[in-house]
Formats: C-alpha cells, structure tokens, sequence
C-alpha cells in the first residue's frame, strides 16, 4: 500500500482537476419512499418517514394504524463506486509487481474529478396514528462517506475525505387541532463523529506509517447536540371526499449539529382515494375482491378499504432562508415527485413512485410481503454549485423487517 500510495502521488501530481469541491447539501436521513418521490414530502406525510421532513405529517397516518420498523437498513452508492472498486480490483490481480502499480495508478487516474460516494442507514422506527395525536419514536445511525480525488496541488490537497457518521433518537409529536389543521413537534438526541479534511501530498507522506492514528488522533471531530423540530400541515376543503389538497411548513435541526443547520422548508401536496374517484361504491375495485377471495380470507379478516389504490403528489422548497452555505441555488432546492400505491393489503404493498430532485429525475418502488419490505430508488445528487453543474448518479436500496 505504501508503493502503492506513493507512485499514486507521483501520477497525481502531473494530472488536472476538472472539479474542486463537493457542495452536496447535508442531511440527516434520506428514505427510500421520499427519494422516490422527488424528494419531496413537506405535506405529504402518512408514515413514520416524516419525522425526518415535517413532524406534523405524522397526523396523517391512518387512526389506529401501527407502524413497525424493527430492522430497517438501507444502502447508497455512486454510479461510479461500483465500476471503480472493480478495475482497482483487477489492478490488484495482477501479479507482478510493477505492473500491478502501472494498473492502480492508471485506474486512479481514470476517475479524478468523479465522487465516490457510498452511505449506510440503519433505523428502528416505531409510530401509531391516532384520531387527534401521532406519535414516532425513532433511533438512527447514518453512515455517509464522499471522495473527491484532485490534483495533489493547491488548496484542493490531493484528496478531498467527507465521511460523517450521525447517531441518535428522537420522538416526534403530531396534533389534530382541528378538523384539517396539524400540528407536529420533535425532539432529537444526535451525536455525530467525522473526518472532513482535504489530504495534500506531503501529509500523506509524513503520516504513512500512521495513518490511521493520525486521521482518529487529529482529523476526527466528534459534536453531540439536542435538536428539535416544528411543523404545520392544513388541509383545504376540495369539496371532494377523495381529494386532499394541502400545504405544508416545516422548521427542522433548531439548535442541532453545525454540519445540519437549521433550515424552513415549504411543501404543498395533493392525496387523491383512486378507489372513490373511480366510482367504486364500497372504496374497493372488483379486482382486488377477487384477489381477496383467492386468498380464502374473508371479509372480516381483511378491511375492504385496506385495498384501495390512492396517488400522492408533493412540491416542496426547502431551506427557504437559504442556511445551506454552499450555494444559494434556487433549482438545488426543489422538489416534486408523486407515489402510486397500487394495492395495500394485510398481505402486501406496491407502490410505484417517480419525480424530480434537483432538476434530475427520480425512479423508485417499494413492495411488501407480509413482514418483509424491499424498496428501491435511483436518482442523481447535485454535487456543484448550481444544478446542471456535476451530477452524482446514485442507487439506493432498503430492507425493512416490520409492519
């Protein structure tokens, strides 16, 4: 690795940079079902999930409904992560030695200016919706780790390292104030540990021998702080039982850690019961009766109503005051997405979700089997100054054991 490292500052030092710096916005958890959605959940609400977007969303959730996520694990990779760690690898097979470094050095120099990005995410979440108050209780460990290779000169260093690591609990509130006006309020216990440092040529060369110690000894920052959230959902009177307009604000991280400033955030969405607007008489489509009886359960084992297909579709803005220091884009801030949920039953869910984050396009899904939960979602991080600027493709898949 020393040989390794050193021919790698060697290359480094005669190639150019076509990107200085990672300017992607912090946050504290990005699920897979709000991805999906373009990001955007401010109004929108309904699960446990939106203790991290708008804590008054929790009033949304269905009255008497249990939400049980007793292992919930998520993973995010850059598109490039992938490809990379195979052509190092093959570097590595190679045998002899001067043509193993002639490998990894000419790998290396194939992704400078690309981010490397990979992220981890594990939750427990339990959350009940009630006729007038909701209630989350949520633990998180967030694991997010950036490299950004460049030239090895300058104020840039050789490489930029942003690896942090974000721990805690939190239990968030949601009220019923009056028929369509929400409330929510939450309360988190964070403690963070990072390493966010630019590596130059010569440091790398003076601590070769320890770099371990030296990056925990002297590069490791720990922070521990106590944030809370507010929120406010109202919902508009359509006219329509199956129309649900609304809008949504939400003040999240007031006094939290500095790497998560505290940021207002604006959202406006529409929940549509597909099933009523369809003209079924009982909330449920023929289809899904069949699919009822097929199974041989009856009608008192399983609610009609838990078959109804319905369409959520959100807006937000967020960090309207502009907290996020890196840039002061207006299109970074936007986002819009809708879910399709085609069937939710006592046996499965599947939902289909799309929308736009950043000015990039979002895909995802999520399908249960009883107790078992998979859900998938691919979309692009902006990591310039402005979106348009330098797209970070990235996938992000998540298992959830629950109910």
């Amino acid at each position: 690795m020393k040989k390794i490292l050193f021919t790698t500052v060697l290359f480094l030092s005669a190639s150019s940079l076509c990107f200085a710096g990672n300017y992607e916005y912090p946050t504290l958890y990005k699920s897979t079902r709000t991805m999906g959605m373009g990001g955007a959940n401010v109004a929108v609400g309904g699960h446990v999930d939106a203790f991290y977007t708008n804590p008054a969303g929790l009033c949304r959730m269905e009255s008497g409904d249990w939400e049980f996520n007793l292992l919930n694990m998520g993973v995010s990779l850059g598109a490039n992560v992938q490809q990379f760690t195979e052509d190092l690898q093959d570097a590595f097979d190679i045998v002899d030695e001067d043509e193993q470094m002639t490998a990894v050095n000419e790998t290396l120099g194939e992704y400078f200016g690309e981010n490397m990005h990979f992220g981890f995410t594990d939750t427990f979440d339990i959350g009940r919706g009630g006729e007038n108050a909701s209630f989350a209780l949520s633990s998180i460990a967030n694991l997010s780790s950036d490299i950004l290779p460049h030239q090895g000169f300058g104020a840039e260093g050789l490489m930029e390292v942003n690896t942090s690591l974000i721990y805690g609990v939190g239990l968030g509130l949601g009220y019923k104030v009056q028929e369509n006006v929400f409330l929510g309020a939450s309360l988190k216990l964070l403690n963070q540990e990072s390493v966010k440092h630019n590596f130059s040529v010569a440091e790398l060369v003076e601590n070769q021998e320890s770099m371990d110690t030296y990056i925990t000894d002297d590069l490791q920052q720990t922070a521990s702080a106590v944030a809370s959230d507010i929120g406010l959902i109202y919902e508009f009177d359509s006219g329509m039982d199956s129309l649900r307009p609304s809008l949504g604000i939400s003040i999240m991280n007031i006094g939290g850690l500095e790497d998560l400033p505290m940021t207002v955030n604006l959202g406006a969405a529409i929940q549509v019961d597909l099933g009523m607007l369809m003209g079924g008489d009982s909330d449920t489509l023929e289809t899904d009766m069949e699919t009822l009886e097929k199974s041989n359960m009856s009608d008192d084992e399983t609610s009609e109503d838990d078959y109804k297909p319905s369409l959520s579709l959100g807006f937000d803005y967020v960090d309207i005051l502009g907290n996020f220091d890196q840039d002061q884009d207006v299109a970074k801030r936007l986002r819009f997405g809708g879910e399709l949920v085609v069937f939710d039953s006592i046996l499965s869910t599947l939902a289909l979700r799309a929308g736009i984050y950043q000015g990039y396009p979002t895909y995802g899904l999520g399908f249960r089997l009883l107790l078992f939960d998979v859900s998938y979602v691919k979309y692009t991080e902006e990591i310039g100054a402005y979106a348009g600027q330098v797209e970070d493709e990235r996938q992000m898949i998540n298992f959830t054991l629950g109910w």
